[in-house]
C-alpha cells in the first residue's frame, strides 16, 4: 500500500475497478507518480493505464512461459488494449516494473541474472505481440535489501547488476532499499511512506531512460589492496560525485580485518583503512551479507554511500530523494 491519491481521475485509468482503495499499489502508484511528475514539469498529461500482476510466491516458476504470472500479464495487456480502443486511444507500454525471486533467497547470482533476462525477453515479446509496438519498454527494478534479520541473499547482488548486464534490454536499477524502514512486525515489507519513496524514484529513473538520459545509482566496480588500505572504485553518473553520509558506512570484509575508517578519495573513489594488514584472499561487501535484527526498524543490511544528486519528493516535500549506492560484493585484488 502506497500513499498516493488519484489527483488525475481523467488521466489515470484501470480497465477494471480492482484498485479503488485509499492509497495505491504497484503499477497504480507508479502511474500516479508519473502523472504528478509530468504535471509538476508543466508537461501535457497522457492517458495512463496501469496493471498489477501479483505473484504470491516470488519464485522462478512465476515467470515461466506458461506460468500464472505470464498468463495473467497477457490478459492484462488485452484488457488495457480493449479499454484504450474504447476511448479511441492506442496502447503503448513504456515501462514494466519488476520484482522477482524474493521467495528464493538461496537462488544463485548467475541464475538470478539469467532468469531476469529471460523474463524480460518473454515480457517484451508478449508486449510486441499484443500491441504491435516496435519500441521496447524500460524494465525498472529496485534492488531488494533482504530482511530484518538476514541480508545474505544472492538475488540482491544480481539485481544491482541488471542495468550493466542487460543494457540492451533497457533495464534500469532505480534505487536500493537498504536505507528504508520496514513495517513493524514485518520481516521485509516497507512502510507505506518508504514504498512511496521507491515509487517516485522509479518514476524518475524510468522517465530519464525514456528521454535517453542516464540514471545510474553508484556501482562499486573494483577493490585494490595496498598495505593496510583498500582503494574502491565506483561507476558514478557523469557530473556527480560520491558522498558518505555518516561513519556507519556499511562496508565489511569477509575473511579480513576490521575496517577502521572510510573516506572519499575522489569523485568516483573511496579509501578504506584497515586495522591490520590482511594475510589472505578476501571479499569486500557493501550493504550486503549482514545478519541480526538491528532493532531500529530497518533491514539487517545498511549503507551510507550515495552520490550528490537530490530532489524534494512530490509525495512529501519534507523528504529528500537520494540516489544511494547499490549493494555489492567484490573480490579484493592486489594493487
Amino acid at each position: 500500500r502506497r500513499p498516493w491519491v488519484n489527483d488525475f481521475p481523467w488521466h489515470a485509468r484501470w480497465h477494471r475497478d480492482l484498485y479503488r482503495m485509499e492509497g495505491r499499489i504497484g503499477a497504480d502508484a507508479g502511474a500516479l507518480a508519473f502523472l504528478r511528475l509530468e504535471d509538476s514539469g508543466l508537461r501535457g498529461l497522457p492517458t495512463v493505464f496501469a496493471a498489477n500482476v501479483l505473484t504470491g510466491s516470488g519464485v522462478t516458476g512465476d515467470v515461466a512461459a506458461e506460468g500464472a504470472a505470464m498468463v495473467r500479464l497477457g490478459a492484462e495487456l488485452r484488457g488495457m488494449q480493449a479499454a484504450a480502443l474504447a476511448i479511441d486511444r492506442a496502447l503503448f507500454v513504456d515501462r514494466v516494473m519488476l520484482a522477482l525471486f524474493e521467495g528464493e533467497p538461496g537462488k544463485s547470482l548467475a541464475d538470478t541474472l539469467w532468469d531476469y533476462g529471460i523474463a524480460a525477453k518473454r515480457i517484451r515479446a508478449m508486449i510486441v505481440a499484443e500491441t504491435g509496438q516496435m519500441a521496447a519498454p524500460v524494465f525498472v527494478v529496485s534492488q531488494s535489501a533482504g530482511g530484518r534479520t538476514d541480508g545474505r541473499a544472492a538475488p540482491i547482488l544480481a539485481e544491482g547488476l541488471l542495468d550493466l548486464e542487460y543494457f540492451s534490454l533497457q533495464f534500469v536499477v532505480a534505487t536500493p532499499k537498504y536505507h528504508l524502514p520496514l513495517e513493524p512486525g514485518s520481516a521485509s515489507r516497507l512502510t507505506a511512506a518508504a514504498a512511496a519513496y521507491v515509487t517516485e524514484i522509479e518514476a524518475l529513473a524510468a522517465g530519464a531512460r525514456l528521454m535517453n538520459q542516464d540514471w545510474y545509482c553508484p556501482h562499486l566496480t573494483e577493490a585494490r589492496l595496498s598495505g593496510r588500505e583498500i582503494e574502491v572504485r565506483a561507476l558514478v553518473q557523469k557530473g556527480h560525485a560520491l558522498v558518505l553520509e555518516r561513519a556507519a558506512h556499511g562496508f565489511a570484509l569477509e575473511d579480513g580485518p576490521v575496517i577502521e575508517a572510510v573516506e572519499i578519495a575522489a569523485p568516483d573513489r573511496l579509501r578504506l583503512r584497515l586495522g591490520e594488514t590482511p594475510t589472505g584472499p578476501m571479499h569486500l561487501t557493501y550493504a550486503w551479507g549482514a545478519t541480526g535484527d538491528r532493532r531500529d526498524g530497518g533491514t539487517a543490511n545498511r549503507g551510507a554511500l550515495r552520490d550528490d544528486w537530490g530532489a524534494a519528493a512530490l509525495y512529501d516535500p519534507a523528504v529528500t530523494l537520494r540516489r544511494y549506492a547499490l549493494a555489492a560484493r567484490l573480490p579484493v585484488h592486489p594493487a
